[in-house]
């Protein structure tokens, strides 16, 4: 009778341990949203939301839902980790567009809304060996200038990896390029190139994050530099200076190419 009790307990351990072990990803989630709003357990749904993308990282729009609750519960807890969960939301979730979303509206409002005191966010640049000019629009990437020639380079604080999107021959060419802004989506930099400095020969160009590039506006006896996309993405505003009048110009024009509209200061 004792054996039979024995093997009785036993089997009910492992019928346990077998449904324990068949418990699906929305089951976990529940149980973690469970504790997170009706509990107030912010640290322990943590430790829930995590288990469900070691153990089910196979399920994408469930593991997506738990980085974005991570993040939530760490800027719930005052934590500066949920800026760092945030951008795995955009890096490991980019086919999740609602939870992109939202990860992309509580980036900018810490960045933009940080209260006096806060913490500061540190942008790791490793061996990124450059002059920062500009941070891209969702946060993750610096924009600037190598320090090993002048080259417009970016920098994924993410994957700890610098890509150059000029990448000029001194050795054959007199280029350089410089004042490198990001488009309002991110996808495009436009910057300046020195053709010939001598006879202030200049062009703006746009690049993708490839370095596929192409020309926008080409001028002689002028320095050009670009300084700031619109909002659209569609037009981008640049100054020019005429050397001979030192008169300066804001050109506004299709960051396609075509007509632009001129706006000039009084000539100096």
């Amino acid at each position: 009778m004792f054996l039979v009790s024995c093997f009785l307990a036993l089997g009910l351990v492992t019928i346990f341990g077998s449904l324990f072990s068949q418990q699906t990803a929305g089951e976990l989630f529940e149980k973690a949203l469970y504790v997170e709003e009706a509990q107030g357990g912010l640290e322990k749904a943590v430790g829930l939301y995590q288990q469900i993308l070691k153990k089910f990282s196979d399920n994408g729009e469930v593991c997506a839902k738990a980085q974005l609750k991570i993040g939530q519960c760490y800027e719930k807890l005052g934590n500066t980790e949920a800026v760092k969960d945030y951008e795995l939301v955009l890096k490991n979730f980019a086919d999740r567009p609602d939870e992109v979303a939202v990860a992309r509206e509580r980036l900018a409002a810490l960045r933009q809304e940080a209260p006096p005191g806060a913490a500061v966010v540190n942008l790791p640049m490793r061996d990124a060996r450059m002059s920062v000019e500009a941070i891209s629009p969702d946060g993750t990437k610096l924009l600037g200038i190598s320090e090993e020639g002048p080259d417009v380079v970016v920098y994924d604080t993410v994957k700890k990896q610098t890509t150059f999107i000029t990448k000029f021959d001194q050795d054959r060419e007199p280029l350089w390029a410089g004042s490198p802004v990001w488009s309002p989506d991110g996808t495009e930099i436009a910057y300046t190139v020195a053709l010939d400095s001598i006879n202030k020969k200049y062009e703006i160009r746009v690049s993708d994050l490839r370095g596929n590039s192409r020309h926008l506006w080409k001028t002689e006896g002028d320095n050009v530099w670009p300084m700031d996309w619109l909002p659209d993405g569609k037009w981008m505003a640049f100054v020019s200076t005429d050397t001979g009048t030192w008169q300066v110009r804001v050109v506004v024009r299709p960051s396609a190419g075509g007509a632009d509209r001129e706006f000039k200061a009084p000539a100096i």
